[in-house]
């Protein structure tokens, strides 16, 4: 995989703005919720679903005649138990309604954001602090949740991370939408 794509503002103005508003020292303003669960690969990794929500109406936004533009980015760090960086991601909606927004968003009411999903890998058998940031460039939103990934030997059965909801669809009809919706950027 290639890091650069999975860390796009890594060493970019925005993204250094991002890295000290994930300083616990900062008031956030923009309220986030976030859900991390995750399910094992093989014996030695487990894959992360982090799931990020916001309310799209407190992104800052402006209508350049009838174009809704905007500028969003989202960073988050997975930290190990001695404050080491494990691993890091980054993605950034910049512009115009017209232009593609994160690779990974669900667009609501204004065609902002207000949901965003990412999937990152770390090792099992450890324990992490996983810290996100969203910024749409003068305000922020943190969440900051622990993260335990337990041990598996791969030889006996094991579950993942339980992920509650509070609602469900039919796995076949968001599987179809979800296709329909990704024709638009293939050519």
């Amino acid at each position: 995989s290639n890091p650069a794509a999975a860390d796009p503002l890594n060493g970019t103005k925005f993204g250094v703005q991002m890295e000290r508003d994930l300083d616990l020292r900062k008031r956030a303003t923009i309220p986030l919720s976030v859900q991390a669960g995750f399910f094992y690969t093989n014996s030695q990794t487990a894959r992360v679903d982090i799931v990020l929500g916001f309310p799209w109406d407190q992104l800052t936004h402006r209508f350049f005649r009838t174009d809704l533009q905007a500028s969003i980015g989202v960073l988050g760090v997975a930290y190990n138990k001695d404050h080491t960086i494990a691993t890091r991601f980054s993605d950034f909606a910049c512009c115009a309604s017209g232009t593609r927004w994160m690779a990974n968003p669900v667009n609501e009411a204004g065609n902002l954001p207000s949901h965003y999903e990412t999937q990152i890998d770390l090792p099992a058998g450890a324990e992490y602090e996983l810290r996100v940031v969203l910024s749409d460039g003068q305000s922020f939103g943190r969440v900051v949740i622990p993260l335990v990934i337990g041990s598996n030997d791969g030889k006996q059965l094991a579950i993942s991370s339980v992920v509650l909801c509070d609602r469900y669809r039919d796995a076949k009809v968001a599987a179809e939408e979800a296709e329909a919706a990704n024709l638009a950027p293939r050519y």
